[in-house]
C-alpha cells in the first residue's frame, strides 16, 4: 500500500476559488458528520444512511484532483454522485485538462443538491449530472473513459467494474473508494479487489488514503 497523504495535501490550494469555497464548506459538514456516523451502531447506520453526505473526504478529493491533472485525464466518469463532492474536485481538474465529467446517481434529491453545489462552484460547464442507475448508464454509454471513480453502494462495485471493462480507454484508471472503512462493507470491498487484481490487462493495488482506495490501471 502507498500512503500519499503528504503528497496531495497542497492540491486544494490549486483549485479555482469558487470551487474551493464550496469544497471547504462541504469539508466542514463532512467532518461533523463523520463524528456522528462513527458513533452509530451498525443498525442505526443502515437505517439513517441517507441522512449523511457519505463523501470521499478531503484527502481522497485532493488525490483525485492530483491524479486527473497530473495524468491529463479528459473523459472522467463519477459513479455515485451523492451531493457532488467528488464531482467538484474532478470538474475543477477537468477544467485544467480540457476535459469533462459525467456524474451518475439514481437519487434525484441528492442530484439536485449536487447541481446546486456545482453551480455555486462555477463548474457546470465541466460536469454533467445524469439521473440513472449506474449499470443502466454503463449499458447505454460506450465511453471510452480514462478515469473512473466508483463510490456507490458497495454491492454494485463488482458488476459496475465488469461493465466498465469494455468501455475503458487504453491507459485508463479506475479508483474505488471504501476499501478499508466502513468495516461492515469490507467483505464486498475485498471481493472487488480480488476481481480487479485478476482482471486481464489490469494492474491494481490499494492506496492508503482516506477510507482506503483501490487504484486500477489498464495496462494495454
Amino acid at each position: 500500500m502507498i500512503d500519499a497523504r503528504g503528497h496531495v495535501e497542497s492540491a486544494g490550494a490549486a483549485v479555482a476559488p469558487p470551487a474551493r469555497a464550496v469544497i471547504d464548506a462541504l469539508d466542514r459538514t463532512h467532518a461533523f458528520e463523520q463524528e456522528r456516523y462513527r458513533s452509530l451502531d451498525l443498525r442505526e447506520r443502515g437505517r439513517r444512511q441517507r441522512e449523511f453526505m457519505l463523501a470521499v473526504g478531503p484527502a481522497t478529493g485532493q488525490f483525485l484532483w492530483f491524479l486527473a491533472v497530473c495524468t491529463q485525464r479528459t473523459r472522467i466518469l463519477d459513479l455515485g454522485t451523492g451531493v457532488g463532492y467528488s464531482a467538484l474536485w474532478l470538474a475543477d481538474a477537468a477544467r485544467r485538462t480540457g476535459g469533462y465529467v459525467i456524474s451518475v446517481d439514481h437519487d434525484e434529491s441528492k442530484l439536485a443538491t449536487a447541481i446546486t453545489h456545482a453551480a455555486n462552484a462555477d463548474c457546470l460547464d465541466r460536469v454533467r449530472f445524469e439521473h440513472a442507475d449506474a449499470l443502466a448508464f454503463l449499458g447505454r454509454d460506450a465511453g471510452p473513459w480514462d478515469l473512473v471513480l466508483l463510490d456507490l453502494w458497495k454491492e454494485a462495485y463488482v458488476p459496475c467494474f465488469e461493465a466498465l471493462l469494455p468501455v475503458l480507454a487504453p491507459d485508463a484508471l479506475v479508483v474505488a473508494d471504501n476499501m478499508r472503512y466502513p468495516a461492515e462493507t469490507r467483505p464486498m470491498a475485498t471481493r472487488y479487489q480480488e476481481i480487479a487484481r485478476t482482471a486481464p490487462g489490469m494492474l491494481s493495488f490499494e492506496v492508503d488514503i482516506g477510507n482506503g482506495l483501490e487504484l486500477s490501471w489498464v495496462d494495454r
